[in-house]
């Protein structure tokens, strides 16, 4: 752990979605940037942490980038199958939503 370092202990379990600007890897450690990374939730296990965060930036990408939603949108949203990781993540974002 870098010297800098002051968001996170050594020991810390974390998550994060990846850089963009880097390519991914299976590796036990990764260099990284503190701002994007987060401690993992307590109520998930390492393999349901390492899934979240991609499931929910591409959730977020295409409810409010791609369809341009905003706490002011009214209507209904159909979302269809809502039975692999990013489908969970659409149904239960929208404020007001109901799963």
């Amino acid at each position: 752990m870098g010297e800098e370092v002051t968001l996170f202990r050594p020991g810390d379990e974390v998550f994060y979605a990846g850089d963009i600007t880097r390519p991914g890897s299976n590796a036990t450690l990764q260099l990284v940037d503190e701002r994007i990374v987060g401690h993992r939730p307590r109520r998930l296990d390492a393999t349901d942490a390492a899934a979240l965060p991609l499931t929910g930036l591409t959730a977020w990408e295409a409810l409010f980038d791609k369809l341009r939603l905003t706490r002011e949108s009214t209507g209904t949203l159909l979302v269809v199958g809502a039975a692999g990781g990013v489908d969970p993540c659409s149904s239960s974002s929208p404020h007001g939503s109901r799963a």
